[in-house]
């Protein structure tokens, strides 16, 4: 059985915990709670003001790129970001997560030789652990190393660790190389 509980400043919404004894699905716990008592939540009352009017205002430099058969490095320097002179800065991980992805597509391709773009490559899983704010803004440093590389349904399949200034953002990434001349064939079937 679920016990009810008041969440922290909203004495007037009860809400489920989930019954650690019997292992509660969470989602359970969430569905009991979607009844026609929950409340309608303004979204620009509580979003970040990072959402506002500014999404995705940051913009970064290219300084380097280099790759080896094991591994890649990407050298960002952050041209411009939200909040610039007001607020100091703090790399996103979602922009790293954009920066990771598009270093996968550009390893994949390097790695098969694809330099006439003429793949699709898809970031089909991808984790990130934030062990530390990320401030600097002259010298990012996103690098990553190949787990393993197999076949996989006609194109190639690459697994990666990555790194972001030294391991303050640490993850894995899988990525899906569809094959030279996959964007010909999507292109004949359309």
């Amino acid at each position: 059985m679920l016990e009810l509980l008041t969440p922290p400043g909203r004495k007037d919404i009860p809400c489920q915990t989930i019954n650690k004894e019997k292992k509660t699905d969470m989602l359970l716990a969430f569905k009991e709670n979607s009844l026609p008592q929950n409340e309608a939540v303004d979204f620009d009352t509580y979003a970040s003001p990072y959402l506002d009017n500014a999404w995705n205002p940051d913009r970064f430099e290219l300084l380097s790129l280099q790759a080896h058969p094991n591994g890649v490095e990407l050298r960002l320097r952050v041209a411009e970001y939200f909040g610039q002179g007001r607020v100091p800065f703090h790399l996103s991980n979602i922009a790293a997560a954009t920066w990771l992805q598009q270093m996968g597509v550009i390893f994949s391709r390097w790695l098969d030789g694809d330099t006439e773009k003429s793949s699709f490559v898809d970031m089909i899983e991808f984790s990130i652990r934030c062990n530390r704010p990320i401030k600097e803004t002259e010298e990012l440093v996103f690098s990553a190393v190949l787990e393993r590389s197999r076949s996989f349904r006609g194109g190639r399949l690459h697994v990666a660790r990555f790194s972001v200034q030294n391991d303050s953002y640490t993850g894995k990434g899988t990525f899906y190389y569809a094959g030279k001349d996959s964007l010909k064939q999507l292109a004949l079937q359309a």
